[in-house]
């Protein structure tokens, strides 16, 4: 009977307790704040808001940050920035424990709104001042923009680097599931073999254009990722033979790809990534002539063929990245 009295109590004050939005950018990752945003929802979910609508709630900002030991803590701020609870919680040596550290933080937290009958402050009664008011910059909190050089072996030349950029969209309660876009842009290559006896000139340059789907296993120091997707591979290749006759085609080459990463966070906000994967084309393009001597003698002679688009239709490509969070 006691405990069922407790229990109503406390559900009646946290009816009138001021509410509570966890940040999403912090550093820290174990626990991180989708995690202790979950067990905060089992311990007091009346009381937890997203973090889009905590200015317009006048809700408490629960932040996470990592010291340099190690040591886990968290600080509860209201909307005038003033902390009005601090804690530290115990050092994690291992990624299992991160649930009872998510765990232990929303604890302190309900007690410090139940107990210690923490009230909201009285709510803006003129609603044009709370509209103007701009709300927190959260539009691009599950974006990461990175910077990408890569290299397909086998391509010819310069046409086998490429740079370009690349955007992710994060997505779970704990991120580990992300889907990428990247652009880049290669340079530009002589694809004619060195013992070829076509009389004229060629060049090529590619512009690849991925999407895809990567899992990340968190790790404090090096997590591993693990990604699928598709590959178009736009091509510009330009041929001109000896008599002059220039040629020039947009090539669309589609292709899958499977591969792995490793991601390196740093103690700032940047991280780097290198990643390897194996494409496989689905369109390859062949470009030939006739020669001349062998037209006169066969009329029905099939064209030589001087270069292919790509390569290779099986090949590898592996890229260096360096990328920050969007805040």
């Amino acid at each position: 009977m006691t405990l069922v009295i407790s229990s109503l109590f406390g559900a009646l004050l946290l009816a009138q307790a001021h509410q509570v939005a966890v940040r999403p950018t912090a550093k820290t990752s174990c626990p991180s704040p989708p995690m202790v945003e979950a067990a905060l929802n089992e311990r007091v979910p009346s009381a937890v808001v997203p973090f889009d609508r905590a200015f317009e709630r006048e809700a408490l900002i629960f932040n996470l940050a990592q010291g340099e030991q190690g040591v886990v803590g968290f600080a509860l701020v209201d909307a005038k920035g003033r902390v009005r609870l601090r804690r530290r919680l115990t050092e994690v040596e291992g990624q299992e424990d991160c649930a009872a550290l998510a765990e232990t933080a929303a604890l302190i937290v309900q007690r410090f709104l139940v107990e210690l009958d923490y009230q909201a402050p009285p709510a803006v009664e003129a609603q044009a001042e709370i509209q103007a008011a701009p709300p927190p910059p959260v539009a691009l909190d599950k974006l990461d923009l990175a910077a990408v050089t890569g290299w397909r072996p086998g391509a010819p030349g310069w046409g086998a680097l490429e740079v370009g950029a690349r955007v992710d969209r994060r997505f779970g309660a704990d991120e580990r599931l992300r889907v990428t876009l990247g652009i880049s842009i290669a340079g530009g290559a002589n694809p004619v073999p060195s013992g070829s006896l076509y009389p004229g000139t060629a060049s090529i340059r590619r512009f690849p254009v991925e999407l895809g789907v990567w899992w990340r296993r968190p790790g404090r120091r090096v997590e591993l990722e693990l990604g699928a997707g598709g590959l178009f591979d736009v091509t510009r290749a330009t041929a001109q033979g000896d008599l002059g006759q220039a040629e020039s085609r947009t090539l669309w080459a589609p292709g899958l790809w499977g591969g792995a990463a490793l991601r390196i966070p740093t103690k700032s906000r940047l991280f780097f990534r290198v990643s390897t994967a194996a494409v496989a084309g689905l369109v390859r393009y062949d470009f030939s002539y006739r020669d001349p001597a062998a037209a006169t003698a066969d009329a029905q002679a099939e064209g030589i063929t001087v270069f292919s688009s790509p390569t290779r239709r099986f090949y590898a490509r592996m890229a260096v990245e360096v990328g920050i969070p969007l805040r």
